[in-house]
Order: C-alpha cells, then structure tokens, then sequence
C-alpha cells in the first residue's frame, strides 16, 4: 500500500486531479495507523513476555533456594 501511495503521490506518475492526492494522502495515513498499532501491539507483547520472564526466574529461583541445604552455625 505504501509503495501505491508513493506512486501516486510521484509528480511523474500521480494524476493531477484532487481526487488522486486525497486517495494518496488518505492511504499514507492509514498504513501509518496500522504501523502504529502494529507498534504498539508489538511493545504490548514485548512487555507480556517480560513480566512472563521475571516469574519464570523468580520461580526457578525460588526452587532453588528451596534444594539448598540448610546451613549449619559455625559457633
């Protein structure tokens, strides 16, 4: 879509008429918003698996603290 809007907004091969620029304009705007929502889905997902992360290791380190032996007093 971006590489259609880029034609017609092309001085070479765009139409001169209102119309076209519009339809040129209006398609730049909507790839925009999907790029953004896109974006925004991807920092969404991104933060998803961070907090997923973290739990994990704080489980597996949870574990682990529980395989230790216990410690003796040196006294």
């Amino acid at each position: 879509m971006l590489t259609k809007a880029a034609e017609i907004l092309d001085p070479q091969n765009a139409p001169l008429s209102d119309a076209a620029i519009n339809y040129a304009r209006a398609c730049t705007d909507l790839v925009t918003a999907i790029a953004a929502t896109a974006t925004a889905n991807a920092a969404n997902r991104t933060a998803d698996l961070t907090e997923t992360t973290v739990t994990l290791l704080n489980e597996i380190r949870h574990s682990l603290s529980e395989m230790e032996p216990p410690q003796r007093n040196k006294g």
